[in-house]
């Protein structure tokens, strides 16, 4: 019988090396998500840098920007350009979104955000900082849920869609129940 490829699942128990050495396999294989979400749980730059390049590597552009915007603040002097430059191109392949919220919504918050397409475990998860009334994410094109922690209403769908130019602008204040109107004429 066929021998059986080793996986390269990372136990949970797995020492920060054996998961680089287990997301590196799983990169090698093309499992580019798989390899991110093993390089996300250790927290070295290393890590950083191998997550952005698996999400750059699945066409997670969203995910790849976020990541690559991380590790330009870490990186060493001679890995910049290369950094900045897969952050413009990161740039280029999605689309710039501004986010509102209302005034009930104050103080520091967590914008969450889920392609429709991708699992609960690759959320974006973006600070949101104290009296900032908007805030500017780029996301993939395509269908997207944006909540934001702890708010009274769940997730809103937002689309979106290339457009250059101005940011598409997504307003999260809570939608208004509908009430009946009677109007009397004489």
């Amino acid at each position: 019988s066929p021998r059986r490829r080793p996986t390269a699942r990372s136990p949970a128990g797995a020492t920060p090396a054996e998961r680089m050495a287990a997301g590196k396999a799983l990169y090698a294989q093309r499992k580019y998500v798989e390899a991110a979400r093993i390089f996300n749980s250790v927290d070295t730059d290393s890590a950083l840098y191998n997550a952005a390049m698996s999400r750059a590597a699945a066409g997670h552009d969203a995910h790849a920007l976020l990541l690559w915007t991380r590790y330009l603040e870490v990186a060493p002097d001679d890995e910049r350009a290369e950094v900045q430059e897969s952050i413009d191109t990161a740039r280029r392949l999605t689309v710039e979104v501004q986010f509102a919220r209302s005034a009930d919504a104050a103080g520091p918050r967590t914008l969450v955000l889920q392609a429709a397409q991708h699992l609960s475990a690759d959320e974006l998860r973006v600070a949101w900082p104290e009296g900032q009334a908007t805030l500017r994410v780029s996301l993939d094109p395509g269908q997207w849920s944006a909540a934001l922690e702890g708010a009274k209403d769940g997730p809103r769908s937002l689309r979106v869609h290339v457009e250059r130019g101005e940011p598409l602008v997504f307003d999260l204040a809570p939608e208004l129940p509908l009430s009946p109107v009677r109007l009397r004429l004489n």
